[in-house]
């Protein structure tokens, strides 16, 4: 009885929850919300940092990835970060296998591994992967 008087109102309400629904799973899908999916592709070495925002080394890790982002930009190695917590780069953590954030990961310019540390590190350690990779990106003192 009650459905049959409230029918009117409850069949748009519905149908609008199903369109809200489809929208949403597009937005996420096609990364339109946090820009576009991540990829390791490059010509160039790279160190990317495979990380979460909920977790605190990865943040603690912040500063330290910034300044060697520029240093090394214009000495020929790439310092990225990959978000995988996010779905769209979901794919990125399976293919390299990463169970752990933050980590590391060290690719040559054919897009190899050539290393990866995994938890927070110090200055010290990064800059030795990063000059494993044949860059320069730092003064040695």
């Amino acid at each position: 009885m009650w459905l049959e008087k409230n029918k009117k109102i409850l069949v748009p309400l519905a149908l609008l929850v199903a369109v809200v629904y489809v929208w949403l799973a597009n937005q996420s899908r096609s990364g339109a919300a946090g820009g576009p999916p991540a990829d390791l592709t490059s010509s160039l070495p790279k160190m990317v940092e495979l990380y979460a925002p909920s977790c605190p080394s990865c943040r603690t890790m912040d500063p330290l990835l910034e300044q060697l982002k520029e240093k090394c930009a214009l000495r020929g190695i790439s310092v990225d970060k990959i978000d995988i917590s996010r779905a769209e780069n979901a794919h990125i953590a399976e293919k390299l296998g990463v169970f752990a954030v933050p980590t590391f990961v060290f690719l040559d310019s054919d897009g190899k591994e050539t290393s990866r540390l995994v938890g927070e590190q110090s200055d010290t350690i990064l800059k030795e992967h990063l000059a494993a990779l044949g860059g320069h990106c730092f003064n040695k003192s």
